[in-house]
C-alpha cells in the first residue's frame, strides 16, 4: 500500500494485516507512527498463504515472487508485526520464512469472545490499533508512551474503559 505508511525507504518496521478490519486498525496505528515521524511502510497481505515456503513444485508456480516478496518485506527492514483476523500461529508460520532473524510480532485470534461488535472484539483480542501500536514500540525498543497517551495506556491496561477512547462509539 504505496500510499499508506511514511518515509517508507527508510522503514524501521513493516505494519501488515490479514483482514479488511484488521488492515483498518493497522491504518489507525499508521497514522499515529506517521505522526510521531516513525518510518513504516503498510502491507495488506489478501493471499498469505502466497508466501509460505511451497511444498511441490505446482504450489511454487503460485507463490509470491522473490522480487514481490522482497518489495514488500525489504530485508534491510528490522522489524515487522501483522494483525490477522485469524490464530496468529498460522499467520507466524507461514510468513516466518520472511521473518527469520528479525524482531517479528503477530496479533490475532485468541480464543476471547462475548463483545457485541467488531470494535469490542477486536479489543478483547488485543488487535486494535492501540495495541497494534504497544506491540510496535516493543519491537523498536521505544517506551509505548512516545506512541500512546497516558489515557490510551490505561484502557490497554483495564484501569479505565477502552470505550470512545479506544473502541468508537458504535451507537452514536
Amino acid at each position: 500500500m504505496r500510499w499508506a505508511g511514511y518515509d517508507a525507504g527508510r522503514a524501521k518496521i513493516i505494519l501488515a494485516a490479514v483482514g479488511a478490519y484488521q488492515l483498518i486498525e493497522m491504518l489507525a496505528a499508521s497514522r499515529r507512527l506517521a505522526e510521531r515521524k516513525i518510518a513504516h511502510h503498510v502491507v495488506y497481505l489478501l493471499e498469505p498463504g502466497r508466501f509460505r515456503q511451497a511444498r511441490t513444485d505446482g504450489e511454487q508456480g503460485h507463490q509470491a515472487t522473490a522480487v514481490i516478496r522482497e518489495e514488500l518485506f525489504p530485508p534491510e527492514v528490522p522489524a515487522r508485526l501483522c494483525v490477522t483476523h485469524t490464530r496468529p500461529e498460522v499467520i507466524q508460520g507461514l510468513l516466518g520464512p520472511l521473518w527469520s532473524g528479525k524482531q517479528s510480532r503477530v496479533l490475532g485470534y485468541i480464543a476471547q469472545g462475548g463483545t457485541l461488535n467488531t470494535s469490542g472484539l477486536m479489543f478483547i483480542n488485543r488487535c486494535t490499533w492501540a495495541h497494534c501500536l504497544e506491540e510496535a514500540a516493543k519491537l523498536l525498543g521505544i517506551s509505548r508512551d512516545r506512541f500512546l497517551t497516558a489515557v490510551e495506556c490505561d484502557a490497554l491496561d483495564g484501569r479505565m474503559s477502552p470505550q470512545n477512547l479506544i473502541i468508537p462509539d458504535v451507537c452514536g
